[in-house]
């Protein structure tokens, strides 16, 4: 699972003196696993009743984060790799295997927890975050071109990124 920060989060970290920003991006990160094991982490388990193979919630899961300040393109992104086992750990202290569809239908909430939890931590900081999306997400730039935590200065916000470049100045052709 991969939760990233939005880009002008990104540069103003990278600008100078955003140690703070960098803590709040750790923080929104490290409050997402919790969500991810009361929600999404289950196993199954012979029930010894009915005979018949059961899913168990309240799992611990086994996981490490690793934060990347830049993709393989080089363009300034904090993000942070959760890479997560497939395996839990019951309440019995025994080790068995995840049941993964719980994670993968809760991906996009894992996502939504994070930027949640960035936004507070940044406006814990000063910084104004405008929601610019009607699911919650807080983009890069709102439909004016500007950034949108409000505090980041213009002069920093590039037009267009490493990543989207390719993309936007393809030319036309009829086989694509």
């Amino acid at each position: 699972m991969t939760l990233s920060a939005p880009k002008w989060v990104s540069l103003m970290a990278m600008a100078g003196g955003g140690e703070r920003i960098v803590e709040a991006h750790d923080k929104a990160v490290a409050a997402t696993p919790g969500w991810i094991e009361k929600t999404a982490m289950e196993t199954r388990l012979r029930d010894p009743a009915a005979g018949a193979m059961v899913r168990a919630g309240n799992q611990r899961m086994a996981a490490a984060s690793f934060r990347h300040d830049t993709p393989r393109n080089l363009d300034p992104r904090f993000h942070t790799h959760a890479v997560i086992a497939n395996m839990v750990q019951g309440e019995d202290g025994k080790w068995r295997t995840m049941v993964d569809d719980g994670l993968f239908h809760g991906k996009m909430a894992s996502g939504a927890i994070c930027r949640t939890e960035l936004a507070q931590g940044l406006g814990e900081l000063g910084y104004g975050i405008e929601k610019s999306h009607a699911d919650g997400r807080n983009a890069d730039a709102n439909q004016s071109g500007r950034p949108v935590g409000q505090g980041s200065p213009q002069s920093c916000w590039p037009p267009s990124t490493v990543r989207t470049s390719p993309v936007t100045n393809f030319p036309d052709d009829p086989q694509r």
